[in-house]
C-alpha cells in the first residue's frame, strides 16, 4: 500500500471506526464516553489533515488533494473538532440516552462522509457522499425533538434529497454528452473530464451544469434552494447550525467548483454569470429578510447566505483567490457566532433580538465576542471579510461593472444597517430578560476556541496588511486552479 493510499485510509477510517465503535455500544448497551471518542477522534483528523500541509499532496486514482480542497477538508477537520469540544457540556445538560449516542456517531459518520466528498476524484462518489452528510445530519437537526426542530429535520431532508436528485439529473445529462467520446466509467473522473471536456457539446455541458448547481444549491444554502438551509440553522442546536455554515456548505460549494474547473470557453462564461445572477441574487434576498427578521439565529443564517452569494460573485467575476479568501473568513466567523448563539438560546430561552441586550454588562467575555463576530461579519477591517469584499470592488471598478457593483454597495449597505443594528441592540441596550439559568456552565475550552477563530480572521486581515507574501502565494496556487484549462 502507497503511502498516498495509507493517508486516505486512515482518514476515511477514523471517523467511521468511532461511529461503528459508538453503536455497537449502543447495541449491546455497554456504556463508552462517546463524546469524548468524538473529540479524540476529531483531534487526530485535525492533525493528519493538518500534517499534508507541509507534505507533497497525496494522490490515488479514487482520492487527490489540491490546494483548495486540502483547506476545505481543513476547515471541515476544525469546524467538527471545535463541534466535538463544544457538544460536551452541551450533551452534558441535553443527555438523552440512546438518542445522544445516535447523535454523536452520526457526526462521525457524517465527517466521514464530507471527507470523502472533499477528496473524491469521481463525480458520482461525491454525489453519493454528498447525499451522505445530509442523512447523516437529519437527527442532528432534530435533536430537540421538538415541533419545529422535527419539521425542520424533515424539511432538510426532503428539499436537500430534490437538490440531490436534480444534481443526479446533471451527471445523467453529462453522461449522454460524453456517450461514445469515452468510457463512461473513466470518464466520470474529473481528471479525465478536463480532458474530454473540450469536445463535449457546449448546449448539454451548460444544460448538465445548470442542474448540478441548483442541485446542490440546497447544501451552499443560496437561491433558489435555501429555505430548508435557513430552518435547519435556526431549529437545530447551535454548534449544528455553525457546522452548516461553516464548512458543510463548502463541501456543495466544492462539489459544483470541481465541474467548474473542467468547463471551458461559452460553458465555463455561461457558469460565471449563473455564479453571478445566483450570487446578487442571495444577496438582494438576504437584505430583505434583514430588515425584518427578529431572531437572532436566523440572522446569522440568513448572513451566511449573503456570504456565499459574495462568494459566487467572487467566482464567476474571476477572482478565485478572494472568493477563498472570503470563504476563511465567512467559515471562521461563522463557527465562533454559532457558538455564541447557542450560549444565550441555552442561557435566556430565546432566540428574539428584542429580548436580549446589554450582553457586553452581563456576560463581558461572550458579549464582546459577540461584537467582534459583528464586525467581522458586516466587513470592518482588519478582519479579513474586509479585505476579500474590497478586492471584489476594487476589480469590479476596474472592469467598469458598475449596475453590478451598484447592486452590491446598495444591498450590502442594508444588510450593514440591519446586522449592525441588531448586534448593537443585544450588546448594549439596556437589559429587558433575565438569565433562565444564571449558573450554566459554558466550557472555557469552547471560549478559547472562539476567540482562536476571530484572531485567526484578524491575523489573516493583518497578515494581507502588512505583507500578504504566504497568503498571496497560497492564494495565487489556489485560483490558478480554476484558470480556463
Amino acid at each position: 500500500m502507497s503511502e498516498a493510499e495509507i493517508f486516505y485510509v486512515t482518514l476515511f477510517a477514523l471517523p467511521l471506526l468511532a461511529g461503528i465503535l459508538i453503536y455497537l455500544a449502543l447495541f449491546f448497551k455497554i456504556r463508552i464516553p462517546h463524546q469524548y471518542m468524538l473529540s479524540v477522534m476529531t483531534v487526530l483528523h485535525l492533525a493528519l489533515v493538518m500534517s499534508i500541509w507541509s507534505r507533497p499532496f497525496p494522490e490515488t486514482h479514487w482520492f487527490r488533494l489540491d490546494e483548495v480542497s486540502l483547506l476545505f477538508l481543513t476547515i471541515l477537520s476544525f469546524a467538527f473538532f471545535a463541534v466535538a469540544l463544544f457538544s460536551i457540556d452541551f450533551l452534558r445538560q441535553f443527555e438523552r440516552g440512546s438518542q445522544t449516542k445516535i447523535f454523536v456517531a452520526n457526526l462521525c459518520f457524517s465527517l466521514l462522509c464530507g471527507s470523502v466528498a472533499l477528496t473524491s476524484n469521481h463525480l458520482g462518489l461525491t454525489w453519493v457522499f454528498i447525499e451522505g452528510t445530509t442523512l447523516t445530519l437529519v437527527t442532528a437537526i432534530g435533536y430537540y425533538r421538538q415541533e419545529d426542530s422535527l419539521e425542520g429535520a424533515w424539511k432538510y431532508l426532503f428539499i436537500c434529497s430534490v437538490g440531490i436528485a436534480l444534481a443526479f439529473v446533471g451527471i445523467l445529462l453529462l453522461a449522454l454528452a460524453i456517450a461514445g467520446k469515452m468510457e463512461l466509467q473513466d470518464a466520470m473522473f474529473y481528471t479525465s473530464l478536463q480532458h474530454i471536456a473540450p469536445q463535449l457539446p457546449t448546449f448539454w455541458l451548460k444544460i448538465s451544469f445548470t442542474f448540478l448547481f441548483v442541485g446542490y444549491s440546497t447544501k451552499i444554502g443560496v437561491i433558489p434552494f435555501y429555505s430548508a438551509d435557513i430552518d435547519a440553522k435556526d431549529v437545530a442546536p447551535a454548534q449544528i447550525g455553525g457546522l452548516i455554515s461553516s464548512s458543510l456548505g463548502l463541501i456543495g460549494l466544492f462539489a459544483v467548483l470541481k465541474y467548474y474547473q473542467v468547463l471551458v470557453d461559452d460553458s465555463r462564461l455561461f457558469a460565471s454569470h449563473l455564479f453571478i445572477l445566483t450570487g446578487i441574487a442571495s444577496v438582494i434576498l438576504a437584505a430583505a429578510y434583514m430588515l425584518r427578521v427578529q431572531n437572532y439565529k436566523r440572522m446569522l443564517a440568513y448572513s451566511s447566505m449573503e456570504h456565499y452569494g459574495l462568494i459566487l460573485i467572487c467566482f464567476g467575476s474571476g477572482i478565485p483567490a478572494t472568493a477563498i479568501l472570503h470563504v476563511v473568513g465567512h467559515s471562521l466567523t461563522k463557527l465562533s457566532l454559532f457558538f455564541t448563539a447557542g450560549f444565550f438560546v441555552r442561557k435566556y430561552a430565546t432566540k428574539n433580538i428584542a429580548d436580549l441586550s446589554g450582553l457586553c454588562a452581563r456576560e463581558p467575555v461572550l458579549g464582546w465576542l459577540w461584537m467582534a463576530g459583528c464586525a467581522s461579519s458586516i466587513g470592518l477591517p482588519p478582519f479579513s471579510i474586509f479585505f476579500s469584499e474590497f478586492q471584489l470592488f476594487h476589480h469590479l471598478v476596474l472592469e467598469k461593472n458598475w449596475i453590478l457593483l451598484i447592486l452590491l454597495l446598495v444591498f450590502m449597505t442594508v444588510i450593514l444597517k440591519g446586522m449592525a443594528g441588531n448586534f448593537f441592540s443585544m450588546s448594549w441596550g439596556i437589559p429587558v430578560k433575565a438569565a433562565r439559568l444564571p449558573l450554566f456552565y459554558y466550557g472555557k475550552l469552547t471560549v478559547l476556541l472562539q476567540i482562536l477563530c476571530l484572531i485567526g480572521v484578524l491575523l489573516l486581515g493583518f497578515q494581507i496588511l502588512v505583507s500578504g507574501v504566504f497568503v498571496e502565494n497560497f492564494l495565487t496556487r489556489a485560483g490558478a486552479l480554476f484558470s480556463n484549462l
